[in-house]
């Protein structure tokens, strides 16, 4: 791992932990991160469950189990988003845990940070992030990223002064990157076994991108 690498995607990897005083009680959904293989057994973040309440924060929670307690403990906020999601993981950008979200409105981000504005379906790997994006064009695009490498950063538009409302520019079909690739309109990500990424087509049937 590039120290270098490390340091420039600092950007998704920090984030502010609050302790929270109060529990919202009206949690939206939740997602359990299993330990994760050739991970330490110490890392009890690798097994606690992150809840997203309707105040739309996120929370850490450890099952009593972990605790060896009668009840469980609500840890710390993780961060706040500005959107309930439908779905949510977890993994290790350049060693840090980091959660990726994907809200109803195609927005993904990581740790709450904006990655795409249009994103039509995600999946998380111990080391790729895969997900599509839809366009005006007859294809949509399937996009691929390496979580120990270098993530594309938030670039700067001078119509959006909020900066928290950039996203990266990713590369265009046109430039033969190693990263995109065009998928048919409406497909969606299902599961990769690491030679293959299994998609679904809108016509239900499944297909293997190498």
């Amino acid at each position: 791992m590039d120290d270098s690498d490390v340091t420039h995607n600092r950007y998704y990897t920090n984030r502010k932990t609050e302790t929270k005083d109060d529990e919202d009680t009206n949690p939206s959904m939740a997602m359990f991160l299993g330990q994760q293989e050739e991970e330490k057994d110490e890392h009890l973040d690798d097994k606690c469950v992150y809840m997203q309440y309707l105040n739309k924060n996120i929370q850490k929670y450890y099952p009593a189990l972990l605790k060896e307690t009668d009840q469980g403990e609500f840890n710390d906020l993780w961060f706040n988003l500005s959107h309930l999601c439908f779905q949510m993981t977890a993994a290790y950008v350049v060693g840090e845990l980091c959660i990726f979200t994907l809200s109803n409105n195609s927005k993904l981000s990581i740790n709450g940070k904006l990655f795409s504005k249009d994103c039509t379906s995600m999946l998380i790997t111990k080391e790729f992030v895969f997900f599509i994006n839809s366009t005006q064009a007859l294809f949509h695009h399937l996009y691929v990223y390496n979580l120990n490498k270098r993530l594309p950063l938030p670039v700067p538009d001078p119509n959006e002064p909020d900066m928290a409302k950039n996203i990266p520019k990713f590369p265009s079909i046109e430039e033969s990157s190693f990263h995109i690739r065009n998928v048919e309109r409406g497909a969606r990500l299902i599961c990769c076994n690491m030679t293959k990424t299994i998609i679904q087509m809108p016509r239900g049937n499944l297909e293997g991108e190498s």
